[in-house]
C-alpha cells in the first residue's frame, strides 16, 4: 500500500509512506455444534431424530461436499440454510435397537481454495430394554405345592414382555429335574377395546 500526505503549509510537504502485508490463506476446516444426541449421551430414546449445524470460520462452508454416515451407512440427511452455516437434520425411517451404539460420521469440505476437510465423528448410545417379566403367581402347579402327581401332565408359566420390548421365543429355555424340556408357547392377546 502507498499513501502519500500533504501538510498545510504554504509550500505543501508531501509525506510519503509504503508497506505491505499478506492475507494468510483459509486453512480451518469447517466444525460442527449443537449435536442432537450431543455426543456420548446416553439413553437416547430409540426413535430419535438427529441434527447439528456445520460452520466455517473462513469463506465458508462448501455443503455440496457433505458425506453423512450413521453407523458407516451413508444417508441423505435435510439441510437447510442458517445464519453462518447449515442446520443438518435425519429422520431415520425406522427405530434403532434397544442397547446400540450409534456411530456419526460426517465429512464436509470448506469452500477456500484449499479445501480443508472436516472429518468428524461422535457416538451416543440408546436406551436399554427392560428385560421379560416372569409373572410367578402364574406357575402351574403353583410354587411349592405339595400332592403333585408324579407324572404331572401340564407345567405352565406366563412370560411378559415389559414397555414393549417383546419376548424373543428362541431364548426360552426350561429345565424339569436337570434336563432341557421342549415347550409349546402360546401367545397371550389381549383386546383393546
Amino acid at each position: 500500500m502507498d499513501i502519500l500526505v500533504y501538510d498545510i503549509a504554504p509550500v505543501p510537504n508531501i509525506i510519503v509512506t509504503d508497506y505491505w502485508f499478506k492475507i494468510i490463506p483459509d486453512y480451518k476446516a469447517p466444525y460442527i455444534e449443537n449435536e442432537d444426541p450431543s455426543r456420548g449421551e446416553e439413553d437416547v430414546v430409540r426413535n430419535t431424530d438427529i441434527s447439528f449445524d456445520v460452520f466455517d470460520a473462513g469463506v465458508g462452508v462448501d455443503i455440496d461436499t457433505l458425506e453423512f454416515y450413521v453407523n458407516n451407512r451413508q444417508k441423505t440427511p435435510v439441510i437447510t440454510e442458517i445464519s453462518g452455516g447449515y442446520h443438518v437434520y435425519y429422520n431415520p425411517p425406522d427405530a434403532f435397537y434397544y442397547g446400540e451404539t450409534i456411530e456419526i460420521t460426517v465429512k464436509v469440505k470448506d469452500a477456500s481454495d484449499y479445501e480443508n476437510t472436516l472429518h468428524d465423528m461422535w457416538r451416543f448410545y440408546i436406551e436399554g430394554s427392560t428385560g421379560p417379566w416372569i409373572d410367578i403367581d402364574s406357575f402351574y402347579p403353583a410354587n411349592c405345592s405339595r400332592g403333585v402327581a408324579r407324572k404331572v401332565s401340564e407345567i405352565s408359566f406366563n412370560i411378559y414382555g415389559i414397555n414393549d420390548t417383546g419376548v424373543d421365543e428362541g431364548s426360552i429355555i426350561v429345565h424339569i429335574g436337570g434336563k432341557e424340556r421342549d415347550v409349546t408357547i402360546t401367545p397371550i392377546i389381549y383386546r383393546i377395546s
